[in-house]
């Protein structure tokens, strides 16, 4: 019988998707639990700023079954595009999701190259979830930090938000230099939370035009 995954809220909520087939016997994919509490973290904090989940470009940077971008297209999220780089998985996503949500946009490229695209957008949020060989290096942080300094959004940029979630198997709360200071931009005090074996942190950066 073929995995699936549900939809837990909006417009497609109890619509199911296959799941794509595991990678080297890695078949390891984001808990009910765990999307549920992202998304309901988020709507509570762009609520505060009178956000709108519209406003926002959402962007699955490591898409694997493509379950958090059709959750955000359910949600309400403005506009959703999805990014992976392993052939096979990027092929289930075009047959099994865009095949049937032509609204989402599906990239075959690495997290990094989808930077300049996310500098394009107003609002912007960023949800990854590495493989587990990226946890797996010695220089994860390093790698992290060099990623946190090239989101930072150029001058020319018309970024007035961006959200970032990471999704990850270890707690990376205890390093200070991961909470990267962006001029023209507050960054709002990080969150980290476990859900079972994941630890959910989320970053906020807001330039003060944001505050509407």
């Amino acid at each position: 019988m073929k995995r699936r995954f549900r939809i837990q809220r909006g417009e497609l909520k109890n619509r199911y998707f296959e799941l794509p087939p595991s990678i080297k016997g890695n078949s390891s994919f984001t808990t009910s639990l765990f999307k549920k509490a992202v998304y309901e973290i988020l709507l509570v904090r762009m609520n505060r700023l009178n956000h709108s989940p519209k406003q926002y470009s959402f962007f699955d940077l490591c898409a694997g079954s493509g379950q958090m971008g059709v959750e955000a297209l359910s949600t309400g999220f403005g506009r959703v595009l999805l990014s992976e780089t392993n052939r096979e998985r990027f092929k289930h996503l075009q047959k099994e999701i865009q095949a049937r949500l032509p609204e989402l946009v599906i990239y075959r490229k690495d997290f990094r190259s989808m930077i300049p695209l996310i500098h394009k957008n107003p609002y912007a949020v960023l949800y990854l979830d590495f493989p587990y060989s990226f946890w797996e290096q010695s220089g994860f942080k390093a790698n992290l930090i060099r990623f946190f300094c090239k989101l930072q959004p150029p001058k020319d940029s018309p970024t007035l938000c961006m959200w970032i979630v990471i999704q990850a198997p270890l707690c990376i709360d205890s390093d200070p230099s991961l909470a990267q200071e962006w001029e023209g931009y507050t960054l709002i005090p990080p969150e980290f939370r476990r859900y079972g074996k994941n630890y959910l942190h989320l970053w906020a950066y807001l330039s003060p035009h944001s505050l509407i």
